[in-house]
């Protein structure tokens, strides 16, 4: 199967058809989503992570505002001697990825962190709407590899229900905004699937097999650093590849 069959499907002028349809529709339930279901920030895994990664945009580095007694605990532990300051104190307990991302696109948005006063209606943080902008943007693209992934493995229909099916499912719309790491390991566990099939598929060794089974590594290294549990992944990744790696599908 060519290049352009893998993307478009058996028809490609059918196919960047339909490809346009699913990106239009996910941008406009993007808006849809952003400026009529988001109103801010509403969980304290998201409240974390986005005082964390405002800190690190502006250049204090990786430290937190959210002072656990635990992790105060651990440095006192560590430098008995050493004082500790809690205007610049290091986060023990979110992996580093996600707030990573977000302090890169908070510097690419350069919200306001100014807080107005309120004029009789409700205004959402210009901090919050930038992360989950940047939540929709990966959630989109994971759609987008979901309709290759499926186009792979059956056909240009199948795809398009199933990218349907998700982008026009409510509950992972509300993950979507919800400024938590979802949305990026959403993305990460639709590209992990589609490696997998790919190195199922590659017939034991070649370029394709060695990319497939690198890019598989990287991938499950960078969801490990999103979210530790995303290394559950590890152990039925690597038995599905030496169970069916080296036949042909």
């Amino acid at each position: 199967m060519s290049f352009s069959n893998t993307i478009l499907g058996d028809n490609p002028k059918t196919g960047v058809l339909r490809l346009a349809i699913l990106v239009l529709g996910a941008i406009c339930l993007s808006f849809l989503y952003l400026f009529v279901q988001f109103k801010g920030l509403n969980s304290a895994e998201a409240m974390d992570n986005a005082q964390l990664a405002r800190n690190i945009a502006e250049g204090k580095g990786y430290v937190t505002d959210n002072i656990r007694p635990l992790s105060v605990w651990l440095l006192r532990s560590h430098a008995p001697e050493a004082k500790v300051n809690l205007d610049a104190h290091p986060d023990t307990v979110n992996p580093p990825v996600y707030p990573w991302l977000t302090a890169f696109w908070l510097k690419l948005w350069g919200p306001k962190y100014e807080i107005s006063e309120m004029k009789g209606e409700f205004e959402i943080y210009d901090g919050d709407l930038a992360i989950a902008v940047l939540d929709c943007i990966l959630f989109c693209a994971g759609l987008l590899i979901l309709y290759f992934w499926t186009l792979s493995m059956v056909d240009a229909k199948a795809a398009s229900l199933v990218a349907a099916l998700a982008a026009f499912n409510d509950y992972l719309w509300q993950w979507a905004i919800s400024g938590t790491s979802w949305s990026l390991l959403f993305l990460l566990s639709i590209v992990l699937g589609w490696l997998a099939y790919g190195r199922i598929r590659s017939s034991g060794g070649g370029s394709t097999a060695l990319f497939c089974s690198a890019a598989i590594g990287l991938v499950i290294g960078i969801g490990f650093l999103t979210r530790y549990a995303f290394a559950i992944w590890l152990a039925p990744i690597l038995l599905l590849v030496l169970i069916h790696g080296g036949r042909g599908r």
